[in-house]
């Protein structure tokens, strides 16, 4: 650990919740495990690259300081995207309240593929990621849960919801999706 003067504040309060936990969950390991899905949730509500790294950290921060409150009562993978998603929230809140507007990041770069690949993949995820702006928030929260994986039961943890009402919305939003893009 870096000395108090040097650190970062998320490396402040990891240290200071790590003091407190008393089980084995460190926010170093659970920031480890869910950053690459941390990072997917911001971009999905947030295109521009400095304001989604400011956003990325917000969300590890938050998360920290959740940790101390998490019981154990859903898996440790929804808590932190319910984190990311209230955070994302108050994010596109405070921009619309200074800009008016907020769009999505739709450059997804993959190095494995040739160029002609990249370009068509390029293009289906710049329609994927204007289709998901368009929804209304409640659907875009639960199409991008769905496209992290969750089940409709931790789409409803995430978001507060019963686990039918998140399986409707994931369903709208497929539905809406498949229209959009076909």
């Amino acid at each position: 650990m870096l000395a108090a003067s040097a650190a970062s504040p998320i490396e402040l309060a990891v240290a200071m919740n790590d003091a407190r936990r008393p089980t084995s969950i460190t926010a170093d390991h659970v920031l480890a495990e869910h950053w690459a899905m941390i990072g997917r949730i911001a971009r999905a509500h947030e295109r521009d690259d400095d304001a989604r790294r400011d956003l990325v950290q917000d969300i590890a921060l938050a998360v920290v300081r959740a940790l101390p409150g998490f019981r154990g009562e859903t898996d440790l993978r929804v808590f932190v995207a319910r984190v990311a998603e209230h955070r994302c929230i108050d994010h596109i809140a405070r921009a619309v309240r200074r800009h008016g507007d907020v769009a999505i990041d739709t450059d997804l770069p993959s190095p494995a593929r040739g160029p002609d690949q990249h370009a068509d993949l390029g293009q289906r995820v710049d329609r994927l990621a204007q289709t998901l702006q368009r929804l209304p928030l409640g659907l875009c929260e639960a199409a991008v849960l769905a496209l992290e994986g969750f089940e409709p039961r931790e789409v409803g943890a995430v978001l507060g919801l019963t686990a039918n009402t998140a399986a409707q919305r994931m369903k709208r939003a497929r539905d809406a999706l498949r229209t959009t893009l076909d």
